[in-house]
């Protein structure tokens, strides 16, 4: 973030300086010895890790409202879930710093808000698993407007995210529209009601390629290629062009991994379920690469339409791996 321009009354501080750090009470506990004790719970609490809840518990160490940030294992570009709130009675595992704002000087929600607008990745370290230590949790500037200004920008930003929720909802509603529609055109690809020809996925394509990995590199270089990241994959199937990294290349790199129009692109393999299996159609006209967490299929537009693969994959199937399509 640019710290520059910011209003005279403005200060630039750490966030160890605004908020108190927990982490010294967390406690991880093991999948087996959750399950051992919450099959003698007569009550259960939500147990958090990096990204949110994982698990149930059967006591808690935290009462009140915390806002925990991925230590490792998270998401940390600008605009990504790198930390949440949360309230009651909890536990947390090794993988979430827990923190509390001073209240005499900001408020959870509002370096909340900071913490997942802003670009995190300059501080994680690791290669193959990123992390973010406590001490460079504590380094990090954080812009600090006086309270009544806090407020007022948390209160107008929790309005975005009201409306971005219900535009979400509208999204998921014309989901389901789009899903009853293709039911109605298509039938259900399962029971192939149309006794429509049944083709193995293999039997449609010209080529299944795996990407390549490499580092990102400032934007200001000339000519630079974008690399296409399950990251820019958003849940709705659509690319999210807020995070993409720019690498180099060269013309062995682009005969590989690099990406033409109409081209199948799916997660295979990332951290986290929830992002394997996401899919996208590319359709843009300048050139790309794309990392080896993907892959790119190019079908044979004799056998079968781009288009229509793409829409029975994202309508219907969703993030459930096919062998064959109608």
């Amino acid at each position: 973030m640019n710290f520059e321009n910011l209003p005279e009354n403005w200060k630039v501080v750490r966030l160890g300086r605004v908020a108190e750090i927990y982490d010294y009470l967390r406690v991880p506990i093991n999948s087996k010895e959750r399950e051992r004790r919450k099959a003698k719970a007569q009550k259960l609490y939500p147990y958090y890790g990096a990204n949110g809840q994982v698990d149930w518990i059967d006591d808690y160490i935290f009462d009140g409202e915390y806002l925990l940030v991925a230590e490792d294992g998270g998401f940390w570009g600008p605009f990504e879930k790198s930390s949440y709130l949360v309230k009651g009675k909890f536990w947390v595992n090794n993988h979430a710093h827990i923190l509390r704002a001073k209240e005499s000087l900001s408020s959870n929600k509002y370096i909340e808000f900071f913490l997942n607008y802003e670009n995190l990745n300059i501080y994680i370290s690791g290669t193959t698993r990123g992390k973010l230590t406590q001490e460079i949790l504590r380094s990090i500037l954080i812009p600090l407007p006086p309270l009544p200004e806090q407020k007022r920008i948390v209160e107008i930003l929790s309005l975005a995210e009201d409306l971005i929720k219900k535009q979400k909802e509208t999204i998921a509603l014309i989901d389901k529209i789009l899903m009853a529609k293709f039911l109605e055109m298509f039938g259900d690809p399962v029971t192939n009601p149309k006794g429509w020809e049944v083709r193995r996925l293999d039997e449609v394509i010209l080529n299944m390629r795996h990407g390549i990995s490499r580092k990102g590199i400032k934007k200001s270089l000339k000519n630079p290629l974008k690399c296409l990241r399950p990251s820019n994959i958003n849940k709705q199937c659509k690319v999210n062009l807020s995070d993409v990294r720019i690498v180099k290349f060269s013309e062995r790199d682009f005969n590989r991994a690099g990406l033409t129009k109409g081209e199948l692109v799916i997660s295979h393999l990332n951290g986290s379920i929830d992002h394997v299996g996401k899919c996208i159609l590319f359709v843009f006209e300048d050139k790309w690469i794309f990392d080896s967490n993907l892959l790119a299929i190019k079908l044979n537009p004799q056998k079968i339409n781009s288009y229509y693969s793409y829409w029975y994959r994202d309508t219907y199937l969703s993030k459930k791996s096919s062998k064959k399509l109608p």
